[in-house]
């Protein structure tokens, strides 16, 4: 499904939420949006499932979302951050949402299994008593079997274990390629897993629209954390983590915090530079996907 948005607003008594956005997503786009609280993000999302109207012109293949609701809402799926704590045994409510999106009780369960959630030995259970990861597992394993056009995705995976998580993404590749993705996340391997273009939103305006890749390199950081064996201690020496901005911490472990796409290159130089004294290196990507880097500080630490 086409996303096309032109100019679109919204405003709640003196807040606006959206301020002339105007972007597109084309069929089968695997979208990430982005944006800090209150950025407008679950407005967005909000206006694309046709629950409040806005001002501007927003389209879904050529549709309205709001005068053409019942047309779309049998196309798109849509996952909440927090699945729902209902009052109703799982086996009814897997028929019960089986039956509106017209598929089998046994496909909900099939992917569910493939989530590690077996359907039919929680089937007595109330969904409410379910823990929070089996209950996003029921809600994504009956969103992902029934047929969609468009599958709107909020945080989908912050009540899931790692495991889970690898399975989902598994299951997202299986969708048809005409499937459009929209996800809302925080999570970096997420949004560089899941999607090929990132919608970021701050104070309800569009401050990005392009591909994940290129976000990623302006706004991605990475830790670097070196142990060396022997520091020099001559003071004539120059040392070459002082040199490259790494602040000292404990057990002659440093760190640095640093632009994604300089990792490489730093890691290449220090290696050549510190002749040998090299005891170990740690390097992790962070979550950073609504913080310019160049506002992080650099503090000493306890490692």
């Amino acid at each position: 499904m086409k996303i096309e948005l032109h100019n679109v607003q919204k405003r709640f008594g003196k807040v606006t939420a959206l301020n002339g956005i105007t972007t597109s997503a084309q069929a089968g786009a695997r979208l990430a949006l982005i944006g800090p609280n209150g950025s407008g993000k679950s407005t967005l999302l909000r206006a694309i499932l046709g629950l409040i109207s806005v001002d501007g012109q927003l389209r879904i293949d050529n549709l309205d979302p709001i005068a053409d609701h019942p047309q779309l809402a049998q196309r798109l799926v849509y996952v909440p951050q927090v699945a729902p704590r209902l009052a109703v045994p799982v086996r009814e409510c897997v028929r019960v949402l089986s039956g509106v999106r017209g598929i089998s009780p046994r496909q909900v369960a099939a992917v569910a299994t493939r989530l590690d959630l077996d359907l039919e030995g929680v089937g007595r259970r109330l969904v409410r008593d379910l823990s929070g990861g089996m209950r996003q597992k029921l809600l994504v394993a009956a969103a992902l079997a029934a047929p969609a056009e468009l599958l709107v995705l909020d945080e989908p995976t912050a009540s899931l274990d790692t495991d889970a998580r690898q399975r989902f993404y598994g299951l997202l590749d299986e969708l048809p390629q005409t499937t459009t993705i929209i996800l809302c996340s925080h999570r970096l391997e997420e949004v560089r897993q899941v999607t090929q273009s990132v919608w970021a939103l701050r104070d309800g305006v569009l401050s990005f629209s392009g591909p994940t890749e290129q976000y990623l390199r302006q706004t991605a950081l990475t830790i670097v954390d070196i142990r060396v064996s022997s520091p020099s201690t001559n003071p004539n020496l120059p040392n070459p983590l002082t040199h490259h901005g790494f602040v000292e911490g404990a057990n002659g472990w440093w760190r640095k915090v640093l632009p994604q796409h300089q990792k490489v290159q730093t890691v290449r130089d220090l290696t050549r530079q510190l002749n040998g004294t090299l005891a170990d290196l740690v390097v992790r990507d962070v979550e950073n996907l609504v913080t310019p880097w160049a506002t992080t500080e650099q503090e000493p630490y306890d490692a």
